[in-house]
């Protein structure tokens, strides 16, 4: 919540699973009414390609240079899974001009934010 209430911050990862109902949906509403963004609880992250990387996600540093995440390419994705998002990470990078932004949202019960929040999201990309 005090990363939440700093004006600066728009987005908060929670990597922590199980957090308790009552302070997932008080996070939740906080963030919801106050325009910011919760990925997770029980997320590995998410990556912006040449722009940051949070949580575990991506694997080992051979991997994320492998896969050349220093660089921005198109592709865009979201998955409640981390084991699934690490291995889409190198499909992408290798089959396509490489991941925009990828973002694991957790598998909790109350997720802080959906499939659908993000794809919505990047429909305004351009």
């Amino acid at each position: 919540m005090s990363a939440l209430k700093q004006p600066t911050i728009k987005v908060a990862a929670i990597i922590a699973e199980g957090v308790p109902e009552s302070d997932a949906k008080e996070l939740i509403a906080y963030a919801k009414a106050n325009n910011k963004v919760v990925i997770g609880p029980a997320t590995v992250g998410g990556i912006q390609a040449g722009a940051f990387k949070i949580g575990d996600t991506a694997g080992t540093i051979d991997n994320i240079i492998q896969c050349k995440f220093y660089r921005p390419g198109s592709v865009g994705f979201v998955s409640k899974s981390g084991g699934m998002s690490n291995e889409l990470y190198n499909s992408i990078a290798r089959v396509t001009d490489g991941i925009y932004e990828g973002i694991a949202i957790g598998g909790d019960v109350f997720p802080g934010s959906t499939l659908s929040d993000h794809v919505l999201r990047f429909n305004n990309i351009p």
